[in-house]
């Protein structure tokens, strides 16, 4: 329920949510923190940013918001969470795999994200496959 109120916040671009958003950057819950780290990015608060980019060096495998920050950073037009997307592409759990899978679209205007599209579309989660197909046809042949 917060990650939700978080993003929206963002998306509307509450200034006055901004000191409550703050408190959120330290919260437990992944999800949670990662959203309240981009609702402030999106509302030009650095504190948000920051958090964003720290939230890459966790690991994959313990913590869900590694690549969903490295998506959100992409959206704010920094790509440097892209390794983060490679990893959890080449992880052998699938929950990593797919959530990694769901960055790849934003990365396109910064990389051949080709090769990652080829790794999911021949991952053995016919879901991954699925959601890899899904970005390419909303691409729509804009990939570099």
């Amino acid at each position: 329920m917060q990650a939700t109120a978080a993003h929206t916040l963002g998306a509307i671009g509450s200034v006055t949510a901004i000191p409550m958003l703050k408190t959120l950057l330290t919260s437990m819950e992944d999800l949670v923190r990662v959203e309240a780290a981009y609702a402030l990015a999106r509302n030009g608060v650095s504190d948000g940013r920051e958090t964003l980019v720290e939230l890459l060096s966790y690991p994959i495998e313990a913590y869900l918001f590694p690549p969903i920050a490295a998506g959100y950073l992409a959206q704010l037009g920094d790509s440097q969470g892209y390794d983060v997307v490679v990893r959890c592409l080449e992880s052998d759990n699938p929950a990593v795999r797919m959530v990694g899978c769901k960055q790849i679209y934003f990365f396109a205007r910064f990389h051949d994200v080709s090769p990652l599209f080829e790794r999911a579309l021949s991952d053995a989660d016919t879901n991954i496959q699925w959601q890899a197909s899904v970005q390419l046809r909303s691409l729509g042949g804009r990939q570099q």
